[in-house]
């Protein structure tokens, strides 16, 4: 076992399955995916950091306690269609490859889009539809959805996202209202009325995505 092997035991034992995450299904896609593969060479080093890494260029890698925590919320089945909705480096999306059928991501940037099925190309991940588009309009075309994960903070959840989810469709995210408050990982439940309701699950802080930052209140 070489030593981002150990890293990678390291992070699911000592960060994730201590910090309530019990679904094997999850640890398992944790335990296999290599994240030191979806970080820039010279971040490779501190890939397995447990606080959210900032890999340039207003992206961000989530820390894996909150990361694992949200696809544990979203109770993924095989059959699964989910919007991963802002590609970043892929790692959300690779993570999610191994426990559903299909994942749609959303990004704003070919090129970061390109480089990143490199990547999932080179482990064995051939799963991950990428899409080129606005974070905030998600994908009608492409709904209705199982799932959605946003791998980000959002200032509110649109309803046009939840709009989305097909009836018993689940939906997560961090929801930070303004800069200074600390943002509460936040589930969507559709049920089958189609009537949405949504649980806080913890506390998290994370970078918003963009497009879904606090709009600047109207000063008379």
């Amino acid at each position: 076992m070489d030593d981002m092997q150990i890293a990678r035991s390291h992070m699911v034992d000592c960060q994730i399955r201590t910090n309530g995450v019990i679904d094997n299904k999850v640890l398992d896609a944790f335990e296999a995916v290599p994240r030191e593969k979806f970080v820039p060479a010279n971040k490779a080093a501190v890939a397995y950091t447990d606080k959210p890494l900032d890999l340039g260029s207003g992206r961000y890698l989530m820390d894996p306690m909150t990361h694992a925590r949200m696809v544990q919320a979203l109770a993924l089945k095989p059959s699964d269609v989910l919007l991963d909705v802002g590609t970043g480096c892929g790692y959300a999306a690779a993570i999610a490859s191994g426990l559903v059928t299909t994942v749609l991501s959303l990004g704003t940037r070919q090129a970061e889009q390109d480089k990143v099925d490199t990547t999932l190309s080179g482990v064995d991940i051939h799963n991950v539809v990428f899409v080129k588009g606005k974070l905030v309009q998600g994908l009608p075309d492409q709904a209705p959805f199982d799932a959605i994960f946003l791998s980000g903070a959002v200032a509110q959840m649109p309803d046009n996202l939840l709009d989305q989810l097909g009836l018993g469709g689940r939906a997560v995210a961090v929801v930070r209202p303004d800069e200074k408050s600390v943002g509460q990982v936040t589930l969507f439940v559709k049920d089958e009325t189609g009537h949405v309701s949504s649980r806080v699950l913890f506390e998290s802080s994370l970078p918003y995505l963009a497009g879904f930052e606090p709009k600047e209140a109207f000063v008379f």
